[in-house]
C-alpha cells in the first residue's frame, strides 16, 4: 500500500510524530554514556565557567567555539540541580526542536507536498540517527545548518522568507560552520550556487550572507581577544602532531578502500547526477539544495582526513531526510519500477539507520564501579589521572564520577604517533614527546592526583604491534620521576594497573 499525501495525516498528527521520536530519542539516549570527545570538550566548558584560561589550563587542538556552545549546559546542571550528562542531552534536544520548529516555519512558505515527511524525517536523523555520535559537533552542525538548507531551497523556488526568520536561520547556520574550519565550504558552495540560478542582485538582497558572515567575524574577534592562544596552539608542534600523526599512518588508505564511504560517495555522486542540468527543471529545489548539501558535507568528511564515523554522519543525516521523501514520491506512482525503487529506497534508509547502532564503540572502559570506590571520598581538591592513547578511557569516566582531571591532556593520543616513520632527528614528534614529559611532570606537581590508572597491556590501541611502557618512557624526565615516585601499585583490573598516591607523598 503506497503513502498517498493527498490523504497525509493533519498538522497535529506530523507535531505528535515529531514529539514521540523525541521521547524515544530520550529514552534510548538516557541511560547511554556522553560520547568520549563530546564528554572531554562537556569538561573543559564546566573548567572554563570555573575560571580555567583557554589553551593555558588544557590543550586542545580544536577551536574554542563548542567550549562556548556547552556553557549553557552546565548553567542549566546547577540549576535544576541535575547530572551534566542528563543536562547535556537535554540541552541536545532542545537544540534539535528548535531546528525541526525553524524548518517547518520554512516549509510553511512553500507548497512541497512532502513537507510533512521531510519534517519527521528530519526529527529522526537530528534525534535517534547519529547513535553513539550523539552531541559530537557534527551532530551540532547538522542541528544548526539544516534549517538554513531549508532557506536556501525555499529561495530558489522563489518563496519570500520573513526577515526575522531569515536572519534567526542564518545565525544559528554560522555557528555550525564556526565549530570547525572545514565546515566553510558547505555556505561557501551554497551561496555560489543561489548566486548562479538567482542572480547577484537576488542573491546579495538576502540577509543570510551577511548574518553568516558577521558571525565569523565576531567568532574570530573572541578568539584573538579571549582565546588568543589557541592560535599559537595550533600553529605550533601540537597542531603539526595532530595533523602528521594522522597523515603518517594509514587512515586514508582506509577510507579509500572501506566500502561504507563508498557506498556514500556513490549515492551522493547518483543524487547530484539526478539534480543537474535538464533535470533539476523536474526536481523540487529544496532538494536541489538538500542534494548539494549532502555534496559539500561529504567534502568535509575527506578534507578531515581522518575517516571517523562522527565525520560521516551529516552527509548520512542528508541521504536519509532526501530517500525518505523519495520512497514516498516513488510509492506513488503506478510504474512497477518506481515501486520497486521505493522499496529499494526504503531498505536503504533502514541500512542506514542502523550503522550508527552496528558501529557503536565497541571498547572495554575500566571498570567503574571500582572507580566509584575509590573515588566516593574524595574531597572538592582531589583529582585523578588514565595514562591511556585513547580518550574513551578517561571520558565520560571523569564526568559520571564528577572529579577533577590531573591533566592538561585529555589523553596520550600524541604518544602513539612518536615512532611513526616521520619521526627522526629534531622531528615535530620528538619535540612534542620531549615536551608532553615535562608538562606531564608539571601536571603531577600542580594536581598530585590521588589515582592514576596505567594502561599496561603490552600491545596498545594505537601503537599497533609496538610495545610501549608509559611509565618508563615519562621516567626519562627527572622532574616526572620524581613525582611518580610518590605512588605505589594499589590492584590491577585487566589491562589496566591502578596506583594510588601514598598518603605520605608531599
Amino acid at each position: 500500500m503506497s503513502l498517498s499525501l493527498a490523504k497525509f495525516p493533519k498538522q497535529w498528527i506530523v507535531k505528535s510524530a515529531c514529539a514521540f521520536i523525541f521521547i524515544i530519542a530520550a529514552m534510548i539516549f538516557s541511560p547511554i554514556g556522553v560520547n568520549h570527545d563530546a564528554a572531554w570538550l562537556l569538561y573543559l566548558s564546566r573548567e572554563v565557567a570555573g575560571g580555567a584560561e583557554h589553551y593555558v589550563d588544557f590543550v586542545e587542538v580544536n577551536p574554542p567555539l563548542i567550549i562556548w556552545l556547552n556553557l549553557p549546559v552546565i548553567f542549566m546542571a546547577e540549576w535544576l540541580n541535575i547530572s551534566l550528562g542528563f543536562a547535556f542531552k537535554l540541552y541536545v534536544l532542545a537544540l534539535a526542536a528548535l531546528s525541526v520548529g525553524l524548518s517547518a516555519a520554512l516549509l510553511k512558505r512553500t507548497e512541497l507536498t512532502t513537507a510533512p515527511v521531510l519534517i519527521v524525517a528530519m526529527a529522526f536523523v537530528l534525534t535517534i540517527l547519529p547513535g553513539y555520535q550523539f552531541g559530537q559537533r557534527e551532530h551540532f552542525l547538522m542541528i544548526l545548518v539544516l534549517p538554513y538548507l531549508i532557506s536556501a531551497g525555499v529561495r530558489l523556488k522563489g518563496s519570500d522568507i520573513p526577515r526575522g526568520l531569515a536572519i534567526v536561520t542564518a545565525v544559528l547556520a554560522g555557528i555550525g560552520f564556526c565549530l570547525k574550519p572545514h565546515f566553510v565550504i558547505v555556505p561557501m558552495g551554497i551561496e555560489i550556487l543561489l548566486l548562479m540560478r538567482l542572480g547577484l542582485k537576488t542573491t546579495l538582497r538576502r540577509p543570510e550572507p551577511y548574518a553568516m558572515m558577521a558571525v565569523a567575524l565576531a567568532y574570530l574577534l573572541a578568539i584573538l581577544t579571549v582565546s588568543p592562544n589557541y592560535i599559537s596552539t595550533i600553529t605550533g608542534d601540537t597542531g603539526k602532531m595532530y595533523v602528521q600523526e594522522w597523515a603518517a599512518s594509514d587512515i586514508f588508505k582506509k577510507m579509500v578502500l572501506n566500502r561504507r564511504y563508498v557506498f556514500f560517495g556513490i549515492l551522493v555522486g547518483l543524487g547530484a547526477f539526478f539534480t543537474s542540468g535538464r533535470k533539476m527543471k523536474s526536481v523540487d529545489p529544496i532538494f536541489g539544495a538538500m542534494f548539494a548539501g549532502s555534496i559539500l558535507l561529504l567534502a568535509t568528511y575527506w578534507l578531515q582526513f581522518k575517516g571517523f564515523p562522527n565525520h560521516i554522519y551529516p552527509t548520512e543525516a542528508m541521504l536519509v531526510v532526501l530517500l525518505v521523501c523519495g520512497y514516498v514520491y516513488l510509492s506513488k506512482r503506478e510504474e512497477k519500477i518506481s515501486k520497486v525503487f521505493s522499496y529499494v529506497i526504503l531498505g536503504t534508509v533502514f541500512f542506514l539507520s542502523l550503522i550508527p547502532f552496528i558501529l557503536a564503540q565497541n571498547y572495554t572502559p575500566p571498570d567503574r564501579s571500582r572507580f566509584k570506590e575509590l573515588t566516593a571520598n574524595f574531597s572538592e581538591d582531589d583529582s585523578m589521572f588514565i595514562m591511556s592513547a585513547y580518550i574513551s578511557d578517561g571520558f565520560p569516566l571523569v564526568n559520571e564520577l564528577d572529579v577533577k582531571w590531573a591533566s592538561r591532556y585529555p589523553s596520550l593520543w600524541f604518544v602513539a604517533g612518536t615512532e611513526s616513520p616521520q619521526s627522526g632527528a629534531d622531528s615535530v614528534f620528538d619535540r612534542q614527546i620531549i615536551q608532553s614529559r615535562q608538562d606531564m611532570a608539571d601536571d603531577f606537581a600542580k594536581h598530585k592526583p590521588a589515582l592514576v590508572l596505567v594502561h599496561t597491556a603490552d600491545k596498545k590501541r594505537g601503537f599497533g604491534d609496538r610495545q610501549y611502557d608509559y611509565i618508563a618512557d615519562f621516567s626519562q624526565n627527572a622532574d616526572f620521576a620524581y613525582e611518580w615516585s610518590n605512588y605505589e601499585f594499589e590492584s590491577s583490573n585487566g589491562e589496566y594497573s591502578t596506583y594510588l598516591r601514598k598518603k605520605d607523598a608531599p
